[in-house]
């Protein structure tokens, strides 16, 4: 099973794994087309601020957080450099060589031959591989100082796991909400419930916020 965070690590950078960074087949992977902004608390305050591209935090919340330049080449667990603001594009049309013969994105087998034989292949420009459904893939570089790497930065920092996006809901769960009593515990953590007043946003926010930082360890998932 691929490892996309381990021990601070990188998804391996090679030709099965390509398409696992492409939103089309990774719904948890950066979109383009969405929004990614800070966690916020329940007044709708954002509790962190944009994340800098050049020092992106893997955990946002432990000081000591080892942090990524996503605008320069880096290297992933198995040794591989990559640009690590990438992701693709699946794409139905286009065309292709193999070994000197003609084909189309979609053709049957071409995933695994291309994972299995790379060699073989002849890509013109906007095609850059395949999914595992034999669609081809089109890579993305994301150019440093746009407002693209700036979205693609506080996913990284904000919602790149489970655990971000999880702390990131909380806040947006709330919003809006009134006329309730509530109060939010980890499961294997069990703290004293204060039941709070939705309707006093300071006291709500501070649970939340506490919430939030919340190392990755102390709640376990469930399976």
């Amino acid at each position: 099973m691929a490892d996309n965070h381990g021990t601070w690590g990188q998804l391996p950078f090679i030709n099965r794994f390509k398409y696992l960074r492409s939103p089309d087949y990774n719904a948890a992977y950066f979109d383009p087309d969405d929004l990614y902004t800070p966690w916020k608390d329940a007044s709708v305050d954002e509790i962190y601020g944009d994340v800098s591209p050049t020092a992106a935090p893997y955990e946002p919340t432990l000081a000591g957080s080892l942090k990524l330049d996503l605008t320069s080449d880096t290297k992933d667990t198995a040794g591989n450099t990559f640009y690590p603001a990438t992701y693709y594009v699946r794409l139905t049309e286009g065309n292709y060589s193999q070994s000197g013969v003609s084909k189309s994105c979609g053709t049957d087998g071409a995933y695994k031959e291309w994972v299995d034989q790379p060699g073989t292949f002849n890509f013109p420009d906007g095609i850059d591989g395949f999914g595992p459904d034999n669609a081809c893939l089109q890579e993305v570089e994301i150019t440093a100082g746009t407002p693209e790497m700036q979205n693609f930065a506080n996913w990284f920092s904000y919602y790149r796991r489970l655990h971000h996006t999880t702390r990131a809901a909380i806040g947006e769960a709330l919003r809006g909400l009134s006329g309730m009593n509530l109060d939010i515990f980890w499961i294997n953590q069990l703290d004293e419930l204060a039941m709070m007043d939705l309707d006093t946003q300071g006291a709500l926010s501070c649970r939340i916020r506490t919430t939030i930082s919340i190392q990755p360890g102390r709640a376990e998932g469930l399976r």
